[in-house]
């Protein structure tokens, strides 16, 4: 049964075993984190002090909030700034901070840069700073302290602008030294050899172009029957290949190679060696060689080739 206790600060008194028995206390909760609750057991009233202290105010873009007179008061309003050029920073009531991509110009803090814009939320520099003095003695950089160009002064090559001069850098001034004249001897007998300031080294070929030291050994990887045809030229000017021709009795001649032998310098006025494997060849046939032009047309016919034991062929070879 209900009784009183003499609490009025319990609730739902009620007899147990002759006596009666205390409730639960009193609920004095206001729900206010700026209010110490409880119950005065004189009047049974509920009582609510003010405190003191931090507290919520349930609001993400406020910070510092705190108990004033019972009441949570907001701090000063959240300070949202990421730091980046290239978002736009706000809170929201109900999620805080947030931050969203802008597009503009903007500032990467690298001086050595140009053309800073925001891409994707990002500070992107569009090209580095040019420091290029377009001079060959210098180191070209740019210092990222202060966006000054530095022009380093250095040795090595460089050119002044006359192709017959071998040109230095100065390391001490960066200038471009152009002491030493370029030697344009081609070691041929058969070329005269100048140097014109705008192209450099040029070789005059005076020779007639020729086919020497024609051999023929008897013997080749191709076995019994083959033989190796070696020759090589004093100098190359107008060429496109050779052929390997035999005469008949009556004088005609017969290419023994199915397409022209390709020539190595060609144009260049050098020389150079060459060898030709002849599927087969009788002893006793004289082996020509011919100058086929650029033009297609027979520059010259040399020969006959000279006919040495393949050890002998070996050490001309060397020789050569």
């Amino acid at each position: 049964y209900a009784c009183s206790y003499g609490n009025p600060c319990t609730d739902g008194d009620e007899c147990m075993n002759g006596s009666c028995q205390p409730g639960i206390p009193k609920s004095c909760n206001d729900f206010n984190a700026c209010t110490q609750d409880s119950c005065d057991p004189a009047a049974g009233t509920c009582v609510h002090a003010p405190m003191s202290g931090p507290c919520s105010d349930n609001n993400p873009c406020t910070t510092g909030d705190a108990c004033v007179n019972g009441a949570c008061q907001p701090g000063p309003t959240t300070n949202c700034d990421d730091g980046n050029d290239c978002t736009t920073d706000a809170c929201s009531t109900f999620s805080g901070c947030y931050h969203f991509a802008r597009t503009g110009p903007c500032d990467d803090k690298n001086p050595c840069t140009t053309g800073d814009a925001c891409v994707n939320g990002v500070c992107t520099p569009s090209a580095p700073v040019s420091c290029i003095d377009h001079n060959a003695c210098t180191i070209d950089y740019c210092d990222r302290t202060t966006g000054a160009c530095i022009h380093q002064t250095s040795g090595g090559d460089c050119d002044d602008g006359d192709a017959c001069t071998v040109d230095e850098c100065d390391p001490s001034n960066g200038a471009c030294l152009g002491h030493h004249p370029l030697d344009c001897d081609d070691s041929n007998d058969c070329t005269v050899d100048t140097c014109d300031s705008s192209s450099g080294c040029r070789h005059e070929f005076t020779c007639p172009q020729e086919v020497l030291d024609i051999t023929l050994a008897f013997g080749s990887p191709l076995g019994k029957g083959s033989g190796t045809l070696s020759w090589r030229t004093n100098g190359e000017v107008s060429l496109s290949g050779f052929n390997v021709v035999v005469f008949n009795p009556q004088g005609v001649p017969t290419r023994i190679n199915p397409v022209t032998i390709p020539c190595t310098e060609c144009v260049t006025t050098l020389g150079a060696p060459y060898v030709y494997v002849l599927p087969k060849h009788k002893n006793g046939q004289d082996i020509f060689v011919q100058i086929v032009g650029t033009d297609g047309s027979i520059l010259g016919t040399f020969g006959p080739a000279q006919k040495v034991e393949s050890s002998d062929r070996s050490r001309t070879a060397k020789q050569q």
